[in-house]
């Protein structure tokens, strides 16, 4: 269809009934470096579905119907910078969906199914700053979910299922300025999030806006970073000091 339009560089298809994307269609548009696909009918993207397109920039796929996106579909793509994929049917993402997106600055997941994020699903996007799963059924975060986002400023988790949050789940995110946490009505208080919100005030001198709310031990609700009964709390381990423990038989 699009055949030897080799300088097309924005092509805008939202807001039609295009279910099925050929394998190829987007063969030779080299200079493309914007694709709107979103208001549509997708349910389904094939693996090489937008290979060629070394120039794209952003890809919208915002409100179609896709359930799966196969592992490896963005191979390739290696200058996108927004990718958008709310307002879908997705329950599960592979660990290396994401591989090779090193300049994507933002990533959209709202809206969707997602339950759980493996570990290591976002490795590799050193670049993203702005990454939002609102609205989904996440009900734990894993201790190296974030793990290499050192430019990550904006997260979004608000309306999911999320009941606590893990140790050193922020290890490394020492870029973060907003994240949004509302509506997580199972989450209990803790003393990470406020112990990390602090030393980023303390170490750069930069303050980390949290919304949301938690739950007391009596069952009151208050601001996450209101939680106070965390005083001897601290982010690190303290230098422990070897000792022989030879003849000396541990209990709990």
């Amino acid at each position: 269809m699009f055949q030897g339009l080799h300088s097309l560089e924005k092509l805008y298809l939202f807001g039609n009934n295009i279910s099925t994307i050929k394998e190829g269609v987007f063969t030779g548009l080299s200079n493309l470096k914007t694709v709107d696909l979103s208001y549509n009918k997708i349910s389904r993207i094939e693996k090489e579905m937008f290979q060629g397109l070394h120039s794209l920039e952003e890809l919208d796929l915002y409100e179609n119907n896709i359930s799966t996106i196969k592992e490896g579909t963005f191979t390739g793509l290696s200058n996108l910078k927004e990718l958008s994929l709310d307002s879908n049917k997705i329950s599960r993402i592979e660990k290396e969906m994401f591989q090779g997106l090193h300049n994507l600055e933002k990533l959209d997941l709202r809206w969707n199914n997602i339950s759980t994020i493996k570990e290591g699903l976002f490795t590799g996007l050193s670049n993203l700053k702005t990454l939002g799963l609102r609205n989904n059924k996440i009900s734990r975060i894993e201790k190296e979910m974030f793990q290499g986002l050192h430019n990550l400023e904006k997260l979004s988790l608000s309306f999911n299922k999320i009941s606590r949050i893990e140790k050193e789940m922020f290890q490394g995110l020492h870029n973060l300025e907003i994240f949004y946490l509302e509506n997580n009505n199972l989450m209990k208080c803790g003393c990470h999030l406020p112990a990390f919100v602090k030393y980023i005030k303390k170490v750069y001198n930069r303050t980390v806006a949290v919304s949301g709310t938690c739950q007391e031990g009596s069952g009151k609700r208050i601001p996450i970073l209101d939680y106070s009964q965390c005083q001897n709390y601290s982010l690190f381990q303290r230098n422990l000091q070897c000792q022989t423990c030879s003849g000396i038989k541990c209990n709990e």
